[in-house]
């Protein structure tokens, strides 16, 4: 009678973890069906036209900052497209060439800030040997940066890892971050944003007397816009590393992106930051019950950085990232961006 009762209640345990299993699978089977979210298609890149590379001449630094719409369409020409920020401007988008890309930020019909890759830099201080040695010695990088305005005094503390990927120093007015590849020395990125921006964004640990910014609070139609321009975003800077080492640029993959921004998301609203989900499993499981067939898959994801494009430079600096960035048989991408939290799915599809 003792193992007749024994052998019952074994049944029902493996029955009980059945109908869990088959629950979850259900439920994840429903995440992946359910598809909301999408944000539409991000198309290959396109180069642009020769006329339009003529009319783009390289980056002035000391050019853009406070300048109109009006002079920057005169300089650059009209945008490949716009893209909405979490911060107030927006940004206009431009490929310079196939070495080099341009955000310059907008609001109010006038630049408050910029974001530049590649080999045209037209200024005395980047016109050679543009390495983190020499730059650190020029411009005297420092721990600590003091910002006075009519809101306050406000001080900026780098770490020792700021210091080395993306140190600040001023420029007339404005700042300069400088994002550097600690594997190389070389520069990778410039951003110049005004003071009251840089306020806003707070990158690196503030303290201060007075009041910061106010950011204006985001509606969820808004901050679906700001996702989809940072998906595009990520996708063409992480081609533009590939391309300055040589590699050939991933396409993109609209499913793949549909597994990454449920990722994103779902680290969001249930509070973790994994490569594996409590509710959904591993990589491999998403990209299974999403029903994507590969050979390799790999994920990048961060969290909390200012932009798309900081996350990018966070992944260029980070060893395993970087391998993901840089692999040599990954061909596919999906980017998926949920407010602050990104992940980067990608593929070798089966052969």
């Amino acid at each position: 009678m003792g193992k007749r009762l024994g052998l019952l209640a074994g049944l029902l345990l493996i029955l009980i973890i059945m109908i869990v299993e088959v629950t979850q699978q259900d439920e994840m089977e429903h995440w992946f069906a359910d598809t909301p979210f999408k944000q539409g298609s991000v198309a290959e890149r396109q180069n642009p036209s020769k006329e339009v590379l003529a009319s783009r001449t390289g980056v002035h630094l000391g050019q853009i900052i406070d300048k109109s719409e009006d002079e920057v369409i005169q300089t650059y020409g009209e945008p490949e497209r716009k893209d909405p920020s979490s911060y107030g401007y927006e940004w206009w988008i431009y490929p310079i060439n196939n070495h080099s890309y341009l955000q310059v930020g907008l609001e109010d019909g006038e630049v408050v800030t910029f974001y530049y890759s590649g080999d045209e830099l037209k200024d005395s201080v980047f016109n050679e040997g543009v390495t983190y040695e020499r730059l650190s010695s020029e411009l005297d990088f420092e721990s600590t940066i003091e910002v006075d305005n009519d809101m306050g005094t406000f001080e900026f503390r780098l770490t020792e890892d700021d210091l080395r990927a993306r140190p600040l120093v001023p420029y007339g007015d404005n700042w300069l971050q400088l994002y550097f590849d600690i594997h190389t020395g070389e520069l990778s990125t410039v951003r110049m944003l005004t003071t009251d921006l840089l306020l806003k964004q707070k990158p690196y640990s503030i303290t201060y007397r007075g009041t910061l910014p106010e950011i204006e609070p985001l509606s969820a139609e808004k901050w679906k816009a700001i996702e989809a321009g940072e998906e595009k975003q990520i996708f063409h800077l992480t081609n533009l590393i590939r391309d300055k080492h040589g590699l050939e640029p991933y396409k993109w993959n609209e499913e793949v992106r549909d597994i990454a921004y449920k990722h994103s998301l779902d680290m969001e609203i249930n509070d973790y930051f994994d490569h594996v989900s409590p509710t959904y499993g591993k990589l491999d499981a998403r990209f299974i019950t999403g029903q994507v067939p590969f050979k390799t898959a790999g994920e990048n994801i961060a969290l909390g950085y200012v932009d798309g494009a900081a996350a990018v430079e966070g992944w260029l600096n980070s060893e395993g990232h970087r391998v993901n960035l840089l692999h040599e048989e990954f061909t596919e991408l999906g980017v998926g961006v949920y407010e602050k939290s990104f992940t980067q799915n990608f593929l070798t599809p089966p052969n």
